[in-house]
């Protein structure tokens, strides 16, 4: 599920407000991965391209050097600057890319984040894929210099470029880290739930500074997969921030920054603290133009419905020619939550670039506007174990409807729903026959899975489901056209709740076939299309019967660090979008929420059992294992597998890599190194 969740708002971090904040976030928008490459005892990571020096800039950074309103290019570069090999050729500086993008900023978040560390990409060779560094575990410094892991994967030592300046010349050191680790992470105010990425073996993480540009971070326990945490594409949050800035408006640095706050609208000094780009995952960037920046395009004019950023002039990337990047002047963002206004804009040739704002089922009619388009529609690989996922509420509140919460949690209702599903007619009339039936649960192929596995209650069989529902009790109607409930003898009647934005909009075929199925073999349902505040404050209320998603973060590498979204506190995502009270169980040590059955519990055993171990065989039957047990519990349902995501260019962008992974666990776009487009 989001996938990758972006964390976009002002929100007090609390059950209610920070869960709540999360989930409006993950359906306006989506989330998450990359990999490692450390060895332990000492061994290092460092840049490409140690020592270079720009040479050449912008014609209208050049612009303002000559009228003594910048300084020289020497002096806004780091001592060593991050080289970067276009995918093609050295580019052409100029012009202004032309993007649409929903209200959740996808492909805005996309287009210009960074982490402390990336996902190493060679795009020179053919045979090195984003598949390939992927499984390899390929990590590489980006933000950050390089770092050394000793002590058994105990400790991290990380070192920041000396001389990178934020976007307005100020330099870039270690406090700037530590502020966002002190005094965002550490701040109850601010961050009352302290990501589990941080809080290895159960006990939080500490970090010092060594100097000016570096930071040692020691772990109660081996933390291999830290420098993965690092990236931006893990739990979406960048992790540096501009201290000399944000510290007007934290009470620690500022005794008036309460009336700061409340003479600019806000109740409290830390919602205003968030909304200038306090937040945990710091996507305030996108809002507020005054907050400096260390990413290739700086804001520079933000309205609901239109963004337009200007290049960074102390961006800290150069080509192999030495010329700073990025390559393009400007980016115009035109902002709406109607997808098909941005989609006829895409179809009109009005667009340079869009990709999050466009589902699959529109294929078809890309392709066949794309020369009078002038753009081009290429397919990035969805890796998801499902699509959708069917969620069934295992922790429906019992006050609510207890004949409903025992009949979600026996494993045969949820059996005989899957058997129902004519997958192969879904995948036809959803996805044109392109993906594959199949189960939630591994890739195929993946070291995790079996074909057992993805094959479990998937199979088209009406009389089983009928069989299943008859053994639950479940009497059918006089007219023989729906069950009906053993408490009070009416229509078993389920409701399907979801919302018309992100990769739910993609659904939309699945739904009604749904209704079809599940009627056929007497279980009436509804289908609700909520306001998406709405649908959030259900989902915590617990009040969701049934809803959908994907699920992603699926790969064999991502599964390892960040868990799938149907076990409680993995690393990856907010909640446990079956069972949001496994989750706040998991979260708050058994203070909250509900405790979740023992083959949930078991299947988180055996995943953080994975963390803890280098055994590669041990590693692939624990994966296994924890897809054994969610084959055979259904915690979560599946339709179809594997996607394709289309992504419409203007032919005249060069650099663009043809190939490449579109998920939330690949940030979306963000391996496309947007900095080193250019137009030809």
């Amino acid at each position: 599920m989001c996938i990758l969740c972006i964390h976009a708002g002002a929100f007090r971090h609390r059950e209610g407000a920070m869960m709540e904040h999360r989930l409006v976030s993950c359906f306006v928008a989506l989330f998450v991965a990359a990999v490692f490459g450390f060895a332990s005892g000492g061994t290092e990571t460092s840049s490409s391209g140690a020592g270079a020096t720009g040479t050449q800039e912008a014609p209208m950074l050049a612009e303002m050097v000559e009228a003594g309103t910048l300084p020289p290019l020497e002096e806004r570069l780091p001592e060593d600057a991050q080289v970067v090999k276009p995918v093609d050729s050295v580019g052409t500086y100029g012009g202004t890319l032309n993007i649409v993008d929903m209200q959740g900023f996808n492909d805005i978040h996309g287009l210009v984040k960074h982490g402390l560390f990336a996902l190493a990409q060679d795009f020179g060779t053919a045979d090195h894929s984003w598949y390939d560094n992927m499984a390899a575990g390929k990590i590489v410094p980006d933000i950050a210099k390089d770092g050394v892991f000793s002590n058994g994967f105990r400790t991290f030592t990380l070192h920041l470029r000396k001389g990178m300046k934020w976007s307005d010349g100020v330099p870039v050191t270690a406090d700037d880290y530590l502020f966002w680790w002190e005094d965002i992470v550490l701040n109850e105010e601010v961050t009352a739930d302290v990501p589990s990425v941080y809080r290895p073996g159960g006990e939080l993480m500490k970090v010092s500074k060594v100097d000016d540009f570096a930071l040692e971070f020691d772990f109660a326990k081996p933390n291999r997969f830290f420098t993965y945490y690092l990236c931006v594409t893990a739990v979406q949050q960048t992790r540096i921030r501009p201290k000399h800035y944000l510290e007007q408006f934290h009470i620690k640095y500022n005794e008036n920054a309460q009336k700061l706050a409340t003479d600019n609208g806000f109740d409290n000094w830390y919602e205003y603290f968030q909304n200038r780009g306090g937040s945990l995952a710091g996507n305030e960037y996108v809002q507020n133009p005054d907050l400096p920046t260390i990413f290739p395009w700086k804001t520079v004019e933000y309205r609901p419905e239109l963004w337009i950023a200007e290049r960074n002039p102390y961006y800290w990337k150069v080509d192999t020619d030495g010329n700073q990047l990025p390559y393009f002047d400007k980016i115009v963002a035109e902002l709406s939550e109607n997808a098909e206004v941005l989609l006829a804009k895409v179809l009109a040739g009005r667009v340079d670039y869009s990709a999050a704002a466009l589902q699959f089922t529109e294929i078809p009619i890309l392709k066949d506007t794309e020369k009078n388009g002038d753009f081009t529609t290429y397919l990035w690989d969805m890796p998801m174990g499902a699509m959708p996922s069917i969620l069934i509420n295992q922790s429906f509140p019992v006050e609510i409807d207890p004949y409903l919460r025992g009949l979600f949690k026996d494993v045969r209702f949820r059996q005989a729903l899957s058997v129902a599903i004519n997958r192969d007619e879904a995948n036809k009339v959803a996805y044109f026959g392109v993906s594959y039936p199949a189960q939630a649960g591994a890739l195929p192929g993946s070291r995790f899975s079996k074909p057992a596995f993805l094959e479990s209650y998937a199979q088209y069989d009406t009389n089983l489901a009928n069989e299943l529902l008859d053994n639950i009790g479940l009497p059918w109607d006089s007219n023989r056209k729906f069950r009906l409930r053993q408490d009070n003898g009416e229509p078993l009647t389920v409701i399907i709740e979801d919302v018309d934005v992100g990769v739910i909009r993609g659904y939309s075929k699945i739904r009604p076939l749904l209704k079809e199925y599940w009627e056929a073999v007497g279980v009436r349902t509804i289908l609700k299309e909520l306001e998406v505040s709405l649908w959030v404050k259900r989902f915590f209320a617990g009040q969701v019967h049934i809803s959908m998603w994907g699920i992603d973060s699926i790969d064999d590498f991502n599964f390892q660090i960040l868990g799938p979204w149907f076990i409680p506190g993995t690393s990856y995502g907010g909640s446990t979008w079956h069972a949001h009270a496994w989750h706040q169980w998991v979260s708050s040590g058994g203070e909250q929420g509900e405790e979740p059955p023992a083959e949930v519990m078991r299947m988180r055993e055996l995943w953080l059992q994975m963390q803890d171990t280098t055994d590669e065989a041990e590693i692939t039957r624990l994966g296994k294992e924890i897809f054994r047990i969610q084959s055979e519990q259904l915690f979560v349902l599946g339709v179809v597998g594997s996607m394709k995501q289309p992504i419409a260019l203007k032919n005249n962008i060069k650099n663009f890599p043809a190939d490449g992974v579109w998920a939330n666990n690949t940030s979306l776009m963000d391996y496309g190194w947007s900095f080193q487009w250019y137009f030809e």
